[in-house]
Protein backbone atom coordinates (compact mmCIF):
# COMPACT_ATOMS: atom_id res chain seq x y z
CA UNK A 1 0.00 0.00 0.00
CA UNK A 2 2.81 2.36 0.36
CA UNK A 3 3.87 2.21 -3.26
CA UNK A 4 0.25 3.28 -4.47
CA UNK A 5 0.16 5.90 -0.75
CA UNK A 6 3.99 6.62 -0.29
CA UNK A 7 3.04 10.23 2.01
CA UNK A 8 1.96 10.82 5.43
CA UNK A 9 -1.37 12.33 6.01
CA UNK A 10 -1.72 14.84 8.97
CA UNK A 11 -5.09 16.06 9.55
CA UNK A 12 -6.96 18.07 12.46
CA UNK A 13 -4.76 21.41 12.80
CA UNK A 14 -6.49 24.11 12.73
CA UNK A 15 -5.79 27.75 11.20
CA UNK A 16 -6.42 30.49 13.73
CA UNK A 17 -9.08 32.69 11.39
CA UNK A 18 -11.25 29.61 11.30
CA UNK A 19 -12.88 28.63 14.49
CA UNK A 20 -14.42 24.81 13.61
CA UNK A 21 -16.20 25.80 10.13
CA UNK A 22 -18.75 28.60 11.43
CA UNK A 23 -16.02 31.06 10.95
CA UNK A 24 -16.05 30.06 7.00
CA UNK A 25 -19.22 31.53 6.47
CA UNK A 26 -18.24 35.60 7.16
CA UNK A 27 -16.76 37.20 3.90
CA UNK A 28 -13.55 38.80 5.20
CA UNK A 29 -11.92 35.38 7.35
CA UNK A 30 -13.32 33.50 3.97
CA UNK A 31 -10.70 35.79 1.88
CA UNK A 32 -7.77 35.04 3.92
CA UNK A 33 -7.76 31.33 2.43
CA UNK A 34 -10.83 30.79 0.26
CA UNK A 35 -9.89 27.02 -1.03
CA UNK A 36 -8.69 24.10 0.67
CA UNK A 37 -5.29 23.47 0.52
CA UNK A 38 -3.18 20.71 1.12
CA UNK A 39 0.15 20.85 2.79
CA UNK A 40 2.75 19.36 0.47
CA UNK A 41 6.36 20.04 0.59
CA UNK A 42 8.92 21.99 -1.74
CA UNK A 43 10.64 18.75 -2.43
CA UNK A 44 7.72 15.92 -2.74
CA UNK A 45 5.72 18.55 -4.80
CA UNK A 46 8.64 18.85 -7.12
CA UNK A 47 9.11 14.89 -7.83
CA UNK A 48 5.38 15.07 -8.74
CA UNK A 49 5.56 18.58 -10.42
CA UNK A 50 3.35 20.39 -8.51
CA UNK A 51 3.53 23.81 -8.09
CA UNK A 52 2.19 26.36 -5.46
CA UNK A 53 -1.51 27.31 -6.71
CA UNK A 54 -1.92 24.15 -8.87
CA UNK A 55 -5.02 21.96 -8.37
CA UNK A 56 -4.30 18.84 -6.86
CA UNK A 57 -5.63 15.53 -5.93
CA UNK A 58 -5.28 14.36 -2.40
CA UNK A 59 -6.07 10.42 -2.46
CA UNK A 60 -6.14 7.89 -0.23
CA UNK A 61 -7.40 4.14 0.19
CA UNK A 62 -10.99 5.12 0.77
CA UNK A 63 -10.90 8.28 -1.65
CA UNK A 64 -9.89 11.99 -2.87
CA UNK A 65 -10.62 15.36 -2.84
CA UNK A 66 -9.80 18.09 -5.34
CA UNK A 67 -7.71 20.93 -3.52
CA UNK A 68 -4.86 23.32 -4.07
CA UNK A 69 -1.39 22.51 -3.34
CA UNK A 70 0.44 25.01 -0.83
CA UNK A 71 4.42 24.57 -1.10
CA UNK A 72 5.59 24.63 2.68
CA UNK A 73 8.78 23.61 4.50
CA UNK A 74 6.18 24.02 7.61
CA UNK A 75 5.97 20.05 6.93
CA UNK A 76 8.67 17.66 6.99
CA UNK A 77 9.63 15.62 3.58
CA UNK A 78 7.11 12.32 3.11
CA UNK A 79 4.29 14.18 5.48
CA UNK A 80 1.28 16.42 3.80
CA UNK A 81 -1.21 18.22 6.25
CA UNK A 82 -4.63 19.23 6.06
CA UNK A 83 -6.40 21.60 8.31
CA UNK A 84 -9.34 20.81 10.01
CA UNK A 85 -13.18 21.79 8.99
CA UNK A 86 -13.42 22.71 5.64
CA UNK A 87 -17.22 22.86 4.50
CA UNK A 88 -15.92 22.15 0.80
CA UNK A 89 -13.34 19.21 1.12
CA UNK A 90 -14.25 17.00 4.19
CA UNK A 91 -11.09 15.39 4.59
CA UNK A 92 -12.79 12.90 6.92
CA UNK A 93 -14.27 11.30 3.90
CA UNK A 94 -10.30 10.13 3.23
CA UNK A 95 -10.37 8.44 6.92
CA UNK A 96 -11.97 4.89 7.12
CA UNK A 97 -14.59 5.36 10.60
CA UNK A 98 -12.29 2.03 12.06
CA UNK A 99 -8.86 3.26 11.10
CA UNK A 100 -6.49 2.76 13.83
CA UNK A 101 -2.44 3.66 13.53
CA UNK A 102 -1.12 0.45 13.74
CA UNK A 103 1.68 1.56 16.17
CA UNK A 104 -0.07 3.74 18.83
CA UNK A 105 -4.00 2.68 18.55
CA UNK A 106 -4.52 6.38 17.76
CA UNK A 107 -7.74 7.34 15.21
CA UNK A 108 -5.84 7.78 11.66
CA UNK A 109 -5.81 11.75 12.00
CA UNK A 110 -2.25 11.74 11.72
CA UNK A 111 -0.75 8.54 9.56
CA UNK A 112 -2.50 7.99 7.20
CA UNK A 113 -0.85 6.74 4.29
CA UNK A 114 -2.00 9.12 0.82
CA UNK A 115 -0.80 10.37 -2.64
CA UNK A 116 -0.73 14.01 -3.75
CA UNK A 117 -1.03 14.35 -7.93
CA UNK A 118 -1.35 16.52 -10.21
CA UNK A 119 -4.93 17.28 -12.14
Amino acid sequence: MAEKFPLILTTGARLPMYVHSRTFRLGWTRSLRPEANVDINPADAAGRGIADGDRVSLSTQRGSLAVRAHLTEVVAPGVVNFYHAWPDADVNRLIPPDYLDPLSGYPGFKSLLCEVSKT
